[in-house]
């Protein structure tokens, strides 16, 4: 009978050790779990990046392109881009023309052997919040794309990590 009870004993201090243990994995997961982020947190880290693609931009001639997740950013945002890159015209992807690209859709048997689109616009899109706090965010040209990490501080986003691969 007393192996019994220290059996018993040692089977219950374990479970209540495990629960413990389980407890705090919880509390871990829910602190760095993404939570619902407003919009407007997502576009200040876009503008981050867009900020960031804009200044890498050698040439100061012409016009670049953005879109924001697929479609024309808002009149405010392009008043930050400007002041932010002065050197740059910025307008939005609505009002590019497929003109100057020199992809020929004409001929059907031509393989275009690499980027055949003007090198003038950049694509920003948001893709995931996998921490609180981190947004991971794509940004595509014609002839690079990047995966930029940021994190935000206080009440700023700041670029930790840039990955990038160009053709």
């Amino acid at each position: 009978m007393p192996l019994l009870r220290s059996v018993f004993h040692l089977t219950a201090r374990v479970l209540v050790v495990l629960l413990g243990l389980l407890a705090i994995a919880v509390g871990l997961a829910r602190v760095a779990a993404p939570l619902p982020v407003p919009g407007e947190a997502i576009q200040h880290a876009e503008e981050v990046v867009a900020i960031a693609m804009l200044q890498g931009v050698s040439r100061t001639n012409g016009h670049v392109f953005i879109s924001m997740d697929g479609r024309d950013p808002d009149g405010e945002f392009m008043k930050i881009l400007q002041i932010a890159v002065p050197g740059l015209t910025v307008r939005p992807i609505s009002q590019r023309t497929s003109e100057s690209d020199k992809c020929d859709q004409g001929n059907d048997n031509l393989i275009m052997v690499g980027a055949c689109q003007l090198d003038d616009f950049i694509h920003v899109d948001f893709l995931t919040m996998p921490l609180w706090r981190t947004v991971v965010i794509r940004a595509n040209t014609a002839a690079c794309g990047n995966e930029f990490v940021l994190v935000k501080g206080f009440s700023t986003w700041h670029v930790i990590s840039r990955r990038w691969l160009c053709s």
